[in-house]
């Protein structure tokens, strides 16, 4: 918590009063291994769904990722995700907050009033430490 502290100026400014959804991109959105089917983005409407009742500000955070285990078909992984990510800011009426790096997303992740999990280790990661702070999360249906 210190370290966030150190950084806040970072983050955005009512990041406290915040919803923050966090999407796992990539390789997970249109590739063909087992594992990355079982991690398939969540649908819009089950997003919605969560936050039927929420009016905080809404920040979406993730990137395209592609472990070394990953499909190869990179070009159409990058463009369903941008698709996707374009989807969900428009119907959840959101902002994409870029930092470029993993420790602000996660900072901003912790600083949230309530956060979304998506699907992976890091969104997993981020519910886990919010639980053990007592702080509120969605945490969604087959996260592995």
């Amino acid at each position: 918590m210190e370290n966030i502290e150190q950084h806040v100026d970072l983050l955005p400014k009512n990041i406290t009063e915040s919803t923050l959804i966090h999407l796992r991109l990539g390789d997970v959105v249109a590739g063909n291994e087992w594992h990355e089917k079982l991690k398939r983005p969540l649908e819009i409407n089950y997003i919605k769904s969560l936050l039927a009742d929420d009016i905080n500000p809404k920040y979406v955070i993730g990137k395209c990722f592609f472990g070394n285990e990953s499909s190869k078909n990179y070009e159409e992984c990058i463009n369903l995700s941008n698709v996707y990510l374009n989807n969900v800011i428009n119907e959840l009426q959101a902002e994409y907050f870029n930092s470029g790096n993993a420790d602000i997303d996660l900072f901003c992740a912790i600083k949230s009033k309530i956060f979304v999990q998506g699907r992976g280790y890091f969104s997993k990661l981020i519910g886990e430490i919010r639980k053990k702070l007592n702080l509120n999360s969605f945490e969604t249906e087959t996260c592995i």
